[in-house]
């Protein structure tokens, strides 16, 4: 699993930590966190790529999946 997915996950687990220690995150387990938020990011637009069901996403809709998955993290650790 040392993929890209895995990367992305070993690094936001780590800015997670960052982000503990100087009092702008309370997220007890980064690693979760960190999976969690790449689970946030896989929605529907997620599913709709992987199996190549058409018309693919707007910039607009992946721009709104991400801030919502953004709005979310920071609602459960911010």
């Amino acid at each position: 699993m040392a993929n890209g997915p895995q990367v992305f996950c070993d690094r936001f687990a780590a800015w997670v930590a960052e982000q503990n220690q100087a009092g702008r995150l309370t997220a007890p387990d980064p690693r979760l966190a960190a999976h969690q938020f790449m689970s946030l990011l896989k929605s529907a637009l997620f599913m709709r790529a992987s199996l190549a069901i058409t018309p693919p996403a707007s910039e607009a809709e992946i721009d709104a999946t991400v801030e919502a998955a953004v709005r979310t993290f920071l609602a459960a650790f911010g």
